[in-house]
């Protein structure tokens, strides 16, 4: 049900995105760093994936805000959550430079 219904993966990744994000925010700050780690990776996979998901960065786009995303990048959303969060291999590798 969940792969034929993008709108309940778009409320899933949404969902998971936050966990993660809080999760991560926790370990930092208990000194976890290895975990922290861990997460932020996790993270970074998840934004991949949207890359080979057109139809889910699609509604997702319009839920920027609950993904912590509070500009318009013009990138697409998995530039943009991977510029906001610090995500990925930066935006040089990106844009191909």
């Amino acid at each position: 049900m969940l792969r034929k219904n993008p709108d309940l993966r778009a409320d899933r990744f949404v969902e998971r995105f936050q966990e993660l994000k809080q999760t991560g925010e926790r370990q930092y700050a208990a000194g976890d760093y290895s975990g922290y780690r861990s997460i932020r990776a996790e993270m970074g996979n998840m934004v991949m994936g949207l890359e080979r998901d057109p139809q889910l960065e699609s509604i997702l786009e319009g839920r920027k805000r609950d993904l912590g995303i509070s500009f318009d990048s013009g990138l697409g959303i998995s530039r943009a959550l991977a510029l906001s969060h610090g995500l990925g291999r930066g935006r040089g590798r990106d844009l191909g430079l």
